[in-house]
């Protein structure tokens, strides 16, 4: 690398990391919002932060294409050799995105059971298919009347 795009790295690198912190931390912050709303079975809530969550992680996605780009593909190589603050960025934003890691499989498994326990009323109600409760696929559709409010809760 010429001096230039050493230069250019020390002081693009720890930028990059120092945003991919604040936008994973940002992404925290929603995922914990989500964990909540999906044990209060709060739809609209839900709805919100699909959003949110989604333009999160692009940014974060977007940050660490910027990070790869700025670092040759290496980042573990070149932050070593950035110094001691710039390490200690990186394993924090490698213990955040761990955090991460476990809230979104945590959010999962309560979407899961929540979808189960939704599948289980529908059938209990007669109906043929279960409202999807958050996720991709279609919304809505005809219920009886009454009855979203019950699937709501559950």
């Amino acid at each position: 690398m010429s001096d230039h795009s050493d230069a250019t790295t020390t002081t693009t690198v720890p930028s990059l990391l120092d945003a991919q912190i604040r936008c994973a931390r940002d992404l925290q912050d929603i995922l914990n919002a989500e964990t909540q709303a999906l044990l209060a079975a709060d739809l609209n809530a839900l709805a919100e932060l699909v959003q949110r969550k989604q333009q999160a992680a692009e940014q974060l996605e977007h940050l660490s294409r910027a990070l790869a780009q700025a670092t040759g593909g290496a980042p573990e190589r070149h932050i070593s050799g950035l110094g001691d603050n710039a390490s200690a960025r990186w394993q924090t934003l490698r213990d955040t995105a761990e955090v991460l890691r476990k809230v979104n499989l945590h959010n999962g498994a309560l979407l899961t059971e929540r979808q189960a326990r939704l599948r289980w009323i529908a059938h209990q109600a007669g109906l043929d298919e279960a409202p999807t409760l958050y996720g991709p696929g279609p919304r809505g559709g005809a219920r009886p009347s009454g009855l979203g409010r019950h699937l709501a809760q559950a």
